[in-house]
């Protein structure tokens, strides 16, 4: 596992920092010192708390990597890549206590480390909530099962590592709270494989009062986030742009997170077509109980359902129907059909509920094995494996910076705006201003009403001198996000230079009510008042 993994991902620690990176990493002051203080009290987007995000044990995780080589990319990607391989190696260990056979757990484990869906968690540096979510995951997982084992003080260990360990997947990301779904899922295969009658009474009757302090835990972690966020789901609405299934009919955004479903399985069987963006216009509404994408979305589900239903009565191997739980289960509370999360579809979402398709296959090859087909397990295993590192290290690529990143997105997610803005921006750092003029059209022309791309081409139009379409430019912004900061800022300083003291110090105002520490607002502001006298 480590040495397959690492062949595959080697080409990734020559990577740059790219998308979210930036903002979380580079232009984040929290992680410039291990202050355990600040970094427990801070939001994990420092200029956005809105967005409702608390995971300090990932942003401590940042500021040791800064402690050891300051904003030098690569050791940040080397941390991401030890984390994915440590993962693999607990899925291992896992899959073996669960079925008992070291191959088809090292298919399994294998899978999970090599399979291109993964490659977002372990590329983008900010997939390191991801990573370390899942790590804490498995392993209170790991010592949960070590804890049923064992007798005395040494359960106990066990069993108080396994609720340390579920905290710190909480603080890693939001994620956390799912190892209490992933232990109600093991102890219920185990029940189920035991052939013993009675699975369920025993179940609610003697299993359940383990999972009580795993509920409190999660209950501390719910408390200290509303303390320090003041919410313990998000604050707000996703904006339109991230997540427009939020401001859907519950009809519409339900047929079309079904759609999206389907669009997850597919990427797990066939990941050729991988992006780091799926936003806004480039999945379309379900509006039609008709519509293709919806029905194959819910065959899937209605499948799945049914298949743990038929495992439940024994009617096929339990193993399938856990395998299959787990997909589903997973992936259900991030999927929008329960609420609207912050994003319509990612593929690091994929990262843990993924496993339980890793499981399914690897029963395939167990199933070979039990037909004496031993001579085509290996040569088979083998030539999926292969396929699946090579998909993957060619995807690594594509992670090297901005520019190499937004450019293979835009040949799988041609609809999305937000590609075609961070792509312009790209073009814009290096010198292409009709290149990147071009994209914040084509980004506008997706989605009218995108602030960022109308004030990205007003700075275009005011570094080429064109003052009245500069200024066109940052009013239409203001018309889509009337507290738009840079736009205020840019037509404050225009305003100024053209003596338009008043209209300066109003844009100035309001930059200042939303950020009052903002120095170039602080300094024009006086001068616009300066000038009013």
């Amino acid at each position: 596992i480590l040495v397959v993994g690492s062949l595959t991902y080697m080409n990734c620690l020559e990577n740059g920092f790219t998308f979210d990176d930036r903002a979380i990493i580079v232009h984040n002051s929290v992680i410039r010192s291990l202050d355990l203080s600040q970094i427990f009290s801070s939001s994990y987007w420092p200029d956005n708390p809105e967005y409702g995000l608390y995971r300090p044990v990932t942003t401590l995780s940042y500021a040791l990597n800064y402690a050891l080589h300051d904003l030098a990319p690569k050791g940040y990607h080397l941390t991401n890549l030890i984390l994915h391989l440590l993962n693999g190696n607990l899925v291992f260990w896992i899959v073996f206590a669960v079925l008992g056979q070291a191959l088809p757990a090292g298919v399994i484990a294998l899978m999970f480390v090599v399979h291109p869906v993964q490659s977002e968690a372990v590329n983008g540096i900010v997939g390191r909530a991801d990573l370390l979510a899942v790590f804490w995951i498995l392993l209170a997982w790991i010592l949960y099962i070590g804890a049923s084992l064992t007798r005395g003080k040494v359960r106990g260990w066990f069993y108080g590592g396994s609720l340390g360990a579920t905290l710190l997947a909480c603080f890693s990301k939001e994620i956390g709270v799912l190892v209490v779904p992933v232990l109600v899922l093991y102890d219920l295969y185990m029940n189920l494989e035991s052939g013993n009658s009675g699975t369920f009474q025993r179940f609610f009757k003697q299993d359940v009062l383990r999972y009580i302090p795993y509920g409190l835990v999660v209950i501390l972690y719910l408390g200290i986030r509303h303390g320090i966020m003041g919410s313990i789901l998000l604050p707000g609405v996703p904006s339109y742009l991230d997540n427009p299934l939020a401001y859907l009919s519950s009809g519409e955004r339900w047929m079309t997170s079904v759609s999206i479903i389907g669009m997850y399985a597919w990427l797990l069987i066939y990941p050729l077509k991988l992006s780091a963006d799926y936003s806004y216009h480039q999945i379309q509404e379900v509006s039609s109980v008709l519509s293709g994408d919806f029905l194959f979305g819910l065959l899937i589900m209605i499948s799945v359902l049914g298949l743990i239903i038929m495992s439940m009565k024994k009617q096929i191997p339990v193993p399938v129907g856990f395998g299959l739980a787990w997909l589903g289960v997973l992936l259900f509370p991030v999927s929008n059909l329960m609420f609207p999360i912050g994003t319509i579809m990612a593929e690091r979402l994929l990262y843990l509920p993924s496993l339980g398709f890793y499981f399914l296959v690897g029963l395939g090859f167990r199933f070979l094995l039990k037909r004496r087909l031993e001579k085509w397990v290996v040569p088979v295993a083998a030539l999926l494996l292969l396929g699946l590192s090579v998909r993957t290290n060619a995807r690594n690529a594509d992670w090297k910076d901005n520019s190499a990143l937004f450019s293979s997105a835009l040949q799988v997610v041609p609809g999305s705006a937000k590609v075609h803005l961070n792509l312009g921006g790209e073009l814009q750092d290096q010198g292409d201003l009709q290149g990147a003029f071009d994209s914040y059209r084509r980004a506008i022309e997706i989605y009218p009403e995108y602030a960022e791309a109308h004030y990205n081409i007003g700075v275009i139009f005011q570094r080429d001198r064109r003052s009245e379409l500069a200024l066109q430019s940052y009013y239409r912004a203001l018309k889509a996000d009337s507290l738009h900061v840079s736009s205020l800022v840019n037509l404050g300083v225009m305003l100024g230079k053209e003596g338009d003291n008043e209209g300066a110090a109003a844009a100035f105002s309001k930059v200042l009510a939303r950020k009052p520490n903002h120095l170039q607002a602080l300094y024009n502001f006086g001068l616009a008042n300066q000038g009013l006298g």
